[in-house]
């Protein structure tokens, strides 16, 4: 988690494919649940 994290912080939020990837997993654990 802390890589992640770290990622997060390097990665700049108005990358449009950095948008897509959140989005994407939050469908995923959406539908898990």
């Amino acid at each position: 988690m802390a890589s992640k994290s770290s990622e997060r912080v390097i990665i700049p939020i108005s990358d449009p494919r950095f948008v897509y990837c959140v989005l994407a997993g939050s469908l995923q654990i959406a539908w898990a649940n």
